[in-house]
């Protein structure tokens, strides 16, 4: 017996083993494996799904969308504006994806002709283009902690410990790059879960509790992933607000880099979704990263804490006191506004039921060609 459906059908060009490169798969094992898994349970909803190594790229034809992964450029260097004109004239719509957590591009997006094949670009996205272009175009960007450890730019930092294959050019492409004109083309990207704690069915609200653990590196590249995070916590303790995780004491554990954080009745988290399932008020570091993504507003579904770009702008890591004290002051005095707190607490439970909705994940995705009406 044969079973037909009507669901349109979609295809997946990726890598499957080089788990550094987060690939676009499903129940992988280790954490940047299962980054796709959620993403997939949505895309079935509505849509026939098949995934395809790279290799197969000859092989994917009479599809709605394909959602190829950005290595194809770091396999076939020379040749991927043919193989995408090619897939582009054998299905209907492209869509590049970088789930990879990286401030940078891929060199692919500044090859002549990309732009004229791909309907879209999914980009897990750490800053603002405006940002982006500012930061890389000054002697010492501040877009990463490198300066730190011993590196003068980012390129070593980057190839160092996340083993990116940047060419040398690749910071001046972006600085000279007119990413405005193609922002219509380029959709932000924030995961929805950190582990897998999806295996079955959808997640619900206050019962999908990350578990405590570690980010998957150990020692100093701990240390390094989340730097930032780290930096704010301890200019909070500096200034007397306490911070605990599950009801113990966080101090000591500061430096073991957990995914999450709760700071007494507030949680910060780089994988928001499983920070919005706790019965607790979000925080995040400044309004900007969510100019991107207009559902999250500023005191209505999250608190932010100052401005850490600006932080950082000025050498916070730790140097200028005034600026930490300022924004430690003001975070302070929104704790104590209780009317606040409860409302946000309300509004984040609505935001986490829109942001885990097949469709509104799908149209994130791209899925629609059109933009999903509210």
């Amino acid at each position: 017996m044969f079973f037909f459906s009507n669901k349109p059908k979609i295809a997946v060009l990726t890598p499957f083993e080089d788990l550094n490169c987060s690939p676009l798969y499903p129940y992988l094992k280790y954490a940047p494996g299962k980054k796709w898994t959620y993403y997939d349970l949505c895309l079935r909803t509505e849509a026939q799904v098949k995934y395809l190594p790279l290799e197969k790229h000859h092989k994917v034809k009479g599809y709605k969308t394909v959602y190829i992964h950005e290595n194809l450029y770091d396999k076939y260097p020379d040749q991927l504006i043919e193989i995408l004109s090619t897939l582009k004239r054998n299905n209907d719509r492209l869509i590049w994806v970088e789930l990879h957590e990286k401030s940078l591009f891929s060199e692919a997006i500044f090859k002549q002709g990309f732009w004229e094949q791909i309907d879209l670009v999914l980009k897990h996205q750490l800053l603002e283009f405006d940002i982006l272009k500012a930061e890389l175009a000054k002697p010492l960007p501040h877009i990463g902690p490198y300066q730190l450890f011993g590196s003068a730019t980012p390129l070593p930092y980057f190839r160092r410990w996340f083993g990116f294959t940047f060419s040398d050019e690749i910071l001046q492409k972006h600085a000279a790059f007119d990413f405005n004109a193609q922002a219509h083309k380029i959709q932000p990207l924030m995961f929805p879960f950190s582990y897998p704690l999806i295996e079955k069915g959808f997640p619900s609200y206050s019962s999908n509790h990350p578990k405590k653990q570690s980010v998957g590196y150990s020692g100093r590249q701990a240390a390094l992933a989340h730097l930032h995070r780290n930096f704010v916590c301890a200019s909070l303790l500096q200034h007397g607000i306490p911070l605990v995780d599950n009801e113990k004491d966080y101090v000591g554990t500061l430096r073991h880099s957990e995914y999450f954080l709760a700071l007494g009745h507030i949680h910060s988290s780089l994988r928001t979704f499983d920070t919005l399932a706790f019965d607790t008020v979000l925080v995040h570091y400044g309004k900007s990263p969510y100019r991107m993504w207009p559902e999250f507003k500023e005191y209505e579904t999250f608190l932010p804490l100052g401005n850490i770009h600006a932080l950082f702008q000025a050498g916070g890591l730790g140097y200028d006191q005034a600026a930490i004290h300022k924004t430690a002051q003001q975070f302070a005095l929104d704790l104590q506004d209780t009317a606040l707190k409860q409302k946000l607490l309300v509004h984040q439970k609505e935001l986490f039921h829109q942001l885990i909705h097949p469709k509104f994940i799908n149209q994130k995705l791209g899925f629609y060609n059109s933009p999903l009406s509210q």
